[in-house]
């Protein structure tokens, strides 16, 4: 999912706007948790979106060159992944489906036989 919202975001044919700036709006969010509690959340998100590391460095290797945990950085991903999502989308609330309606928006995907999923009201 990270790789392919790094490429929509250099991609000027797509919606690029949006997709920057969902990015831009992680960023400032976490740049404020950045400054009170000295943390690289604006660092591991250039990194990981803007300059899409993942063409030429895993997981394992990012986590090494930014110097954090790997589990520390899965648990960042995370939330990147549903803040992304959240202002992408325009969703108010969290909901399960929050990453598949994301994937299909971002990759075009309108397939009808998952419409039942979509009726479903799931919240957690």
């Amino acid at each position: 999912m990270e790789n392919l919202i790094a490429n929509l975001y250099h991609n000027e044919a797509f919606a690029g706007e949006r997709v920057r700036s969902s990015v831009r709006y992680i960023m400032c969010h976490f740049a404020d948790e950045d400054y009170l509690h000295d943390g690289s959340h604006c660092k591991i998100i250039e990194r990981i979106y803007i300059d899409n590391c993942y063409r030429y460095k895993s997981v394992k290797g990012l986590a090494q060159e930014l110097h954090i945990d790997g589990k520390a950085l899965l648990e960042c991903r995370r939330q990147y992944i549903r803040l992304f999502a959240k202002h992408f989308l325009s969703l108010k609330q969290k909901n399960k489906l929050d990453l598949i309606l994301l994937h299909r928006a971002l990759t075009g995907d309108t397939r009808k036989e998952d419409r039942g999923i979509f009726q479903k009201n799931d919240r957690f």
